[in-house]
């Protein structure tokens, strides 16, 4: 299949083919209509970018274009002006009748870059003839005899200074009778204008009032003009000649200057048969400061809050949050960029939180005024209260209501109390008949003891072979039966692990979301008095409807990645995988749900293995919902666990073999050529032979996690 069929698909190239050979042909059959408009001279022939005369015309007028008068004329000016501009090159040969090119035998030819006129009477050329012709860079006039003269001296000086190639032709003029090189003609009086402006440079306040003089002289005497087009202020001129008729003097005065006149390059001309000189006056305007555009956080690279500020000279800006200056770090930074009297750009954070949120006001200043504006930065909702909120106050309720809610309070009370001695009374008599260890949970929301075993009432640090269980609850014992993953038989009851720690909230200050799962959010946060080693530790927070819940990162530290995966590195990650896996097969634990998106990987390639449970947020295409209920990650299961919802360590080996299969092929999505329905009818293999250490995982569930490890 070529790259045609390979872009349109081999069924529709040949329809494809006839739409673009239709499309070829109407462009083709529409500007042979519009060429046709145009009629080209008898004498000439005509193309789209080039008129070429070279029969004998006795025409005394230069060739052009003359249009065919039809129906939709008048809706075609535009196409014809392109026409006009589309000509680059002109040739006119043996056209006796051509003496005078004039300014407006050229002004529409503005795309025009070559014109050769040969063998013909031309002894005139106007001063201003290629004034709209800016790309005209070769002209070809040998066999031209001028008529000496100051008419002439324009192309005396275009030849002396080599332009459109003319030092190299050999062009004359007649003075008298005689004739002789145009490079040695000498005519006196007759020389470019002079020209003088009384400043280069003019600044002002808005709204004042300012002067400016132009002179210009020479012979012949010029005629001196300020051109105005797009000055905003207003203006008003005045010329007068003086010093004997060698001077002409024109002023300029702006009135109420206008800040849009900021940068203005204010231009006056000076113009007789010879040619035109200029000069110019750059114009500055101040004016106070003004905050055109200040926006709220929108989420980039980092968080930004745009804003753009117009002032001259350039204003000095300030940020203000909570009445405080903004001190610029790695985390607040300001970025921006000047144009004229325009700085744009944006105050950048990096990574904000709900700490962050709140009222940014920015302030500029110049030595004209101040201006200044607030905008309410949100960038993370709250996830929790670490401090209590302030009472409100209540409006005073009638006698009715209190003596009613007093009545409940006293109920309640006694409600409560004779549950409790219920439970004091039949709690210890092991009625449910539970045995082993127990824990006491402390009341205090922000206790930092661990919890530790009760045997019977007495507190001890071991007591694996106790009677009846229970959790004690401040003063109340509830018989339940304890996770045996929390202390494990065989341990030392001197040794921390016998033990699970609780965190108080106010050591943990959330950083910034990581995402979002199916039972809440994952937030990046610091956990301080963690580790008796270290003061703070990174951890991953996973915040449920009812809480955080906290699983440590590797070291404190987050990952710092240098350029591609090599073949050992990734061999690496998968062992320390299978290590995981192997651990947790050993505890009797299946976790259903292993991928690379639950691993944890830290400084020196350091996984460990995690359940964030991100069936929401960007990891939603990893899961499919079947049958209208569960959402599955149906691409990492084997097809007994798909059908019979049978989840096993086996099952856990065959995810195995597909966190390989992500591995070495740097993360690509299992299966990513098959939709999730399709991946329920049609399985296939580890598709790269450089994950054969596998050893045929992902075809079936016979080998163990720790049998693929040994290898």
């Amino acid at each position: 299949m070529d790259g045609f069929d390979a872009l349109f698909g081999a069924r529709r190239s040949p329809r494809i083919r006839r739409c673009w050979s239709l499309f070829f042909l109407l462009s083709v059959l529409f500007h042979n209509y519009m060429s046709s408009l145009l009629d080209c001279p008898p004498t000439c022939t005509c193309s789209p970018t080039e008129i070429y005369c070279n029969k004998s015309d006795n025409s005394k007028f230069f060739p052009l274009l003359s249009f065919q008068v039809t129906g939709s004329a008048g809706n075609s000016t535009g196409s014809i002006e392109d026409l006009y501009q589309n000509i680059t090159s002109i040739h006119i040969e043996n056209w006796t009748g051509l003496q005078t090119l004039r300014d407006v035998d050229m002004e529409l030819y503005t795309g025009l870059q070559r014109l050769t006129i040969t063998r013909s009477n031309l002894h005139m050329i106007q001063t201003r003839v290629f004034s709209k012709n800016p790309y005209l860079r070769y002209i070809h006039l040998e066999e031209a005899v001028f008529s000496c003269g100051c008419e002439i001296r324009w192309l005396q000086l275009w030849q002396q200074r080599g332009e459109a190639g003319l030092s190299n032709q050999q062009l004359y003029c007649v003075d008298g009778y005689k004739k002789i090189l145009l490079l040695d003609m000498n005519i006196s009086s007759c020389d470019l204008p002079e020209i003088s402006v009384s400043h280069s440079n003019l600044t002002v306040v808005e709204g004042d009032r300012i002067t400016a003089i132009c002179n210009g002289s020479g012979s012949p005497l010029p005629e001196v003009d300020w051109p105005v087009s797009g000055l905003h202020s207003i203006n008003a001129q005045e010329a007068r000649v003086y010093d004997n008729n060698t001077i002409h003097s024109i002023n300029i005065t702006l009135v109420n200057v206008s800040r849009d006149d900021n940068n203005f390059l204010l231009t006056c001309t000076a113009t007789n048969i010879v040619g035109m000189t200029n000069a110019s006056i750059q114009l500055t305007v101040h004016f106070p400061p003004t905050i055109v555009k200040l926006k709220e956080p929108e989420r980039r690279h980092d968080t930004c809050i745009e804003f753009t500020v117009q002032g001259s000279p350039h204003p000095t800006l300030r940020w203000f949050y909570k009445d405080k200056e903004i001190t610029h770090n790695e985390y607040v930074r300001p970025d921006m960029e000047i144009y004229q009297d325009y700085i744009e750009g944006c105050l950048n954070f990096k990574n904000p939180t709900h700490h962050n949120n709140g009222n940014y006001t920015l302030v500029a200043i110049n030595y004209l005024g101040v201006a200044n504006s607030t905008v309410y930065g949100h960038f993370l909702d709250k996830p929790f209260d670490v401090t209590p909120t302030a009472e409100t106050h209540k409006p005073e309720e009638d006698t009715f209501g209190v003596s009613i809610a007093v009545g409940l309070a006293g109920f309640a009370c006694v409600m409560l109390v004779v549950l409790f001695l219920l439970i004091n009374k039949y709690g210890r008599r092991s009625k449910f008949g539970m045995k082993g260890p127990v824990a006491v949970i402390s009341g205090e929301e922000d206790s930092a003891s661990p919890l530790h075993h009760v045997n019977h009432g007495i507190i001890s640090s071991c007591t694996l072979d106790a009677g009846a269980d229970a959790v004690v609850i401040g003063m109340t014992r509830i018989p339940v039966i304890e996770n045996p993953q929390y202390f494990r038989h065989g341990h030392n009851c001197n040794k921390p692990t016998t033990y699970v720690q609780h965190i108080k909230r106010r050591d943990i200050i959330l950083k910034r979301e990581l995402g979002e799962g199916a039972f809440g959010k994952v937030f990046l946060a610091e956990c301080y008095n963690l580790s008796p080693s270290k003061d703070k530790m990174l951890v991953a927070v996973k915040v449920l409807a009812h809480g955080p819940d906290a699983m440590i990162l590797v070291d404190g530290q987050p990952l710092q990645t240098n350029g591609e995966l090599g073949l050992s590195q990734m061999l690496h990650i998968a062992s320390q995988i299978a290590a995981g896996m192997i651990y947790l097969a050993s505890q009797h634990f299946v976790h259903r749900d292993l991928a690379t998106r639950n691993c944890l990987v830290g400084n020196g390639l350091l996984v460990k293995i995690g359940d964030f449970g991100m069936s929401r947020d960007i990891y939603s295409t990893d899961y499919y919902r079947v049958g209208g209920h569960t959402m599955l990650p149906i691409r990492w299961m084997p097809p007994e666990s798909i059908m019979y919802r049978k989840f096993t360590t086996e099952s856990d080996v065959w995810s195995f073999g597909v966190i390989l299969w992500e591995i070495f092929t740097y993360g690509k999505q299992p299966w990513f050529q098959l939709a999730n329905n399709e991946r329920l009818v049609k399985m296939t293999a580890c598709p790269s032979r450089r994950i054969s250490v596998a050893l045929n995982t992902s075809s079936g569930t016979t080998n163990t996690i720790g049998y693929i490890y040994a290898r």
